[in-house]
């Protein structure tokens, strides 16, 4: 199963990668070599409060992906009131 769950989510990555969302700019990387379901999001904003940032964010996909969510957690620290 964790063979085929990372090809879906390498799937998924590249074509977060190959897009922007929502005209901000998004990429997307393992960041463990042995675990592919470990991943480094890089997020730069090009509107709002937070235009021009980077912000970088974590986020671990489970076995039962896409029925069961990832774990995300922001690892830059940032003052908003939905991210801790």
């Amino acid at each position: 199963m964790a063979g085929s769950l990372a090809k879906i989510v390498f799937k998924e990555l590249q074509q977060i990668n190959k897009k922007s969302l929502f005209d901000d700019t998004a990429h997307c990387e393992p960041y463990e070599e042995d675990n592919p379901l470990k991943i480094r999001v890089m997020l730069t904003p090009q509107d709002g409060l937070y235009a021009g940032g980077q912000f970088e964010f974590a986020m671990e996909v489970p076995e039962g992906y896409p029925t069961k969510a990832p774990k995300v957690s922001c690892k830059t620290k940032i003052y908003h009131p939905n991210i801790r």
